[in-house]
Parts: structure tokens; sequence; C-alpha cells
């Protein structure tokens, strides 16, 4: 609604009145292409908005669906692209977005709206750095206009990428992960890709042809607010293992990843965290006993989190390990405790024998239950430790998938560390959780139910 008022020569109020208008905010994307065809796939037609024309994008050269995407499936690019006739106006306000994942350094297209010769708009990576670019007419030489991500491109990781043209205000803005990442003035000329939209591939095809995964591709006719921009990017958490160690180490999540109980580990009938719940908890004795489970549980490579409730009374000099994800040759991470120092988080970005650094420390006072999680945040590339909801500060670790079995109670590389102790309520989680969340995990709410905060 707009309202409207006038004044006379004198300052006088004159008569005021309100218009109303209905405006295109949050309508579809114009075309959105999931990429969740099966293998082999090479016509990939687009959800359009009802009505509207099919959009069918053609898969040319090495262009491979049917590979594991950020959501369902992606399309794995070597050289190849999909192309189809630009389905908006690049004259006037319009989005490109689209999940990416480079295999490498070096510039290359994610998404390009072409011309004959220049690329009018193009999300890329241009050294080493996320872009969203304008050129300003399509000839050769033609002046650009970037938006330019203060964050480094991280190859093998998935980043959301968002470019947004605002015609009205003349302003080119991209969104990282959800976030406002730059926002330019994108001078006063604009004009109409008349030609191809291209995932994968800019105006000369060979030239910066992505290497990597694709996934969900949209473009909008209009622009995007920053809430969009961050819905965009918010993935769904799941549950891929809790442990109530009640009666035993089955697993109560949908994923049936039961822990096995080893070298003497029991389940106590009054061991647990007491005030609610089963009083029962997973009591270990510090000279061999764990509880492991079949696998990973989680992919480490990906945004994770991973909580117990762990009782210090018995804790030492000595470090004990309490959580650990073993890979081949280190740990991607594990979480310790010793009287002198607390809890420490050590975690590691590559599985090479050396990599395992100590990322943050936390003192809490033996002797008492704690609340412990470690959340792992791959578009950002941190890692977050926290003690009875405190966080500790996030610290940057590269990701690699540690393909080992989670531990409770030891480490499985290097000297076990066994832990000494009663353990309770353990959760891994695929998706990394905030600070709130982290709360009210540690507050008793249980994740994915109607109390939980999205």
């Amino acid at each position: 609604m707009l309202h409207v008022g006038a004044f006379g020569p004198a300052g006088e109020n004159g008569p005021a009145t309100d218009y109303t208008s209905l405006v295109n905010a949050g309508s579809a994307p114009k075309a959105r292409w999931k990429l969740d065809e099966p293998a082999g796939t090479r016509l990939l037609a687009a959800e359009t908005r009802e009505g509207e024309e099919p959009v069918t994008a053609r898969a040319i050269g090495r262009f491979a669906t049917g590979v594991e995407g950020q959501s369902g499936t992606a399309a794995r690019l070597s050289g190849g692209r999909a192309q189809t006739r630009t389905p908006v106006d690049t004259s006037k306000s319009f989005t490109l977005t689209a999940w990416a994942k480079p295999s490498a350094d070096g510039d290359s297209v994610v998404i390009a709206a072409t011309g004959r010769r220049r690329n009018a708009f193009s999300l890329q990576s241009r050294d080493g750095h996320w872009a969203f670019v304008k050129s300003d007419v399509d000839r050769r030489g033609a002046a650009t206009v970037q938006a330019v991500a203060e964050q480094p491109v991280y190859p093998g990781t998935w980043a959301q990428l968002t470019g947004s043209y605002d015609a009205t205000q003349k302003r080119l803005r991209l969104y990282v992960n959800g976030v406002l990442a730059s926002d330019v003035a994108a001078g006063d000329s604009a004009w109409n890709a008349r030609r191809f939209l291209r995932i994968g591939a800019g105006v000369r095809p060979h030239a910066h042809a992505f290497r990597g995964d694709i996934d969900e591709v949209r473009v909008y006719d209009r622009i995007i607010v920053p809430e969009e921009a961050a819905a965009l990017a918010r993935l769904p958490k799941t549950t891929h293992g809790r442990w109530k160690f009640n009666t035993d180490g089955s697993d109560d999540s949908a994923f049936g990843n039961d822990m096995t109980l080893r070298g003497g580990a029991a389940i106590d009938p009054s061991a647990g965290l007491q005030g609610w719940g089963s009083p029962a908890g997973l009591m270990l004795d510090g000279t061999g006993a764990y509880a492991e489970a079949a696998g990973p549980v989680v992919r480490t490579d990906r945004s994770f989190t991973v909580s117990a409730w762990a009782n210090t009374e018995q804790a030492t000099s000595t470090a004990s390990t309490l959580l650990s994800l073993p890979g081949d040759n280190v740990n991607r991470f594990a979480l310790r405790y010793q009287q002198e120092t607390g809890w420490e988080l050590v975690m590691a970005g590559s599985d090479s024998a050396d990599a395992g650094t100590v990322l943050a420390r936390q003192w809490s006072f033996p002797g008492s239950w704690d609340h412990i999680a470690v959340v792992y945040d791959a578009p950002t590339r941190t890692a977050t430790l926290y003690v009875n909801s405190l966080p500790s500060a996030k610290t940057g670790v590269s990701a690699f998938d540690a393909g080992g079995a989670l531990q409770v109670g030891r480490s499985a590389i290097g000297e076990p560390e066994y832990w000494t102790g009663a353990v309770d309520d353990v959760w891994a989680i695929q998706g990394a959780l905030s600070r709130e969340q982290v709360a009210m995990l540690g507050g008793g709410i249980e994740f994915d139910t109607t109390d939980w905060p999205a």
C-alpha cells in the first residue's frame, strides 16, 4: 500500500490517498531444474509455472545425471553443459540460482545467459572467488561489472549461489550460502540475452567450462529478497542416529544404525542422566569398553552435528576420548576430556596421519554431567565445540568424508584413550545445528518434533 499526501505552499496538509497494488513478489521460478533425473538422461525438463510454456534443456558432452546431489541427485560436469533458450528477459530484473560443487580450482561458469559474443550475466568462480558478472553490451571487449564474494571458493564443497539483477535500482547482488556477499552498482546498460541459458558453460562453451557437480538450478523473472536467498540455502537437517542406551545400543532414528557394545561395555539401569526419560545409560570402564556403530552414520564432508551427555566424575589427568569418527589414517574428529584442561575438539581436514589439530578447548569442572556437541558447517568450513550450550569460537577446517565407524568411548586411531564413566543420549545429525538448537537438544527437547525450532 502507498500512502500519498499533498502539501500546499504555506505548508498546510492537503488530502491524502492510499493506493493498493499487487506486485509479483514471491512468485515461483520461471524455470526450475531439480536435476533429479536418472543416469543417462539427456533432455532435462524444467518445472514451470502453471499455464506457461515448457522449458527443456539439452545435455551436451560430458554432462552426467544421477550422481549424488545436495538435494536428491545432481549433474556431474566434466567439460559438458546443458542449454536452452534463456527463459527470462535479462534487461529486466531477474535471478539465477544453483548449488555448485567444483572439483578443482580455476575460473568456471555455473550458469550464464548468453548473447552472440558475450555473457549478458554469469554466475561463476573467478580468481578463486564466487562472482556474479554482467556485461554492458554484446560485443567483444565489453566492459563488465562484478559482484564478487570475499570468501574463497572451496573445491569439493557445495555452495549455494544466487545472483540477482535489480533493474529498478540498477544493482547487482550476489548471495553465497544464503548470505549477501556483494551488492554493487550495475551501471545503466542492460541487454536481453536472447540466445542460450547454459548450465556449466558460458558463451564460449569450452572456455571456463565447469567441472564438478551442479544441483537445483532456478531462474526467476524478478529479484530475490534476502529472506528468500537464506531459504534457498537452508537444507533439511536429518537425524541419522540417536542412541538412548536405555536397554541396548539400538538406534531410535529411521536409519537403524545400531551400536554394538564391546569390551565389557554395558547398560547400567541407573547410570544415565537423571531428570527425563529412562535413568539408564552406557557405562564404560576405561580399560577396553566402548560402543561402535556399523559405519560413519553421517557424511563428514557435509554439515553435521554429533552430541552426547557425558559424566566426568571418573575423569583423570590422562586424556580420554568420548566420541570419535575415524578415517583411514586419522580421526575426522575426536572429542576428548582431561581434568586439567577440560574438553577439547581435535579435527582433521584431510585423511593424512599428521592432519589432526586441536581446534577448540573449553573448561568444565570435573565430576558433573556435561552436554557436548561438535558442529561442522561445510559451506563455511568451520567447526564449533559446544559445552553445555556455550560455543567456542568458530575455527576453520577443511572437509573430507571419513569412512570409519562412529565410536563412543574410545579413539580407533592411535592411542585408544578409553572413556571411564557414563555416557547417555548420543545424537548424530546430518546438518549444522544452530546455537539455539544445540541448547534445546541439551535441554531435553527432541530433534524433529513439533517443539523443535525451524
